[in-house]
């Protein structure tokens, strides 16, 4: 009986870090994307002066305030996706070290 237990513990306590890894992964490639999005909106900016069905990543009419939207949201995008790549490293590093314990223990 106690070796039954002793062999379920063990098999619960592997289970985190298997969940940390896909979490980790999850947040990379959240990470990833909004980067790229942050990206996309910088360098694929385009007002047509006719026809407005041609228009990219366009909200007012006027340029600078665009650019000045684009600008923000651009930064938002950056500031997601730095941080799920931070949520990942701390997933990462918190895996390590419950694999380490457990290799100690």
């Amino acid at each position: 009986m106690k070796e039954k237990l002793k062999s379920l513990f063990s098999q619960i306590k592997s289970k985190p870090k298997i969940i940390l890894i896909i979490i980790s992964i999850i947040f990379i490639v959240l990470g990833i994307v909004c980067i790229s999005k942050a990206f996309d909106l910088k360098n694929n900016y385009y007002m047509s002066s006719s026809y407005s069905t041609l228009n990219k990543h366009v909200y007012v009419g006027g340029d600078a305030y665009n650019y000045i939207i684009n600008a923000n949201y651009f930064t938002g995008y950056i500031a997601l996706g730095s941080a799920c790549f931070i949520c990942s490293t701390l997933l990462i590093a918190t895996n390590l070290l419950l694999k380490n314990s457990n290799e100690r223990n």
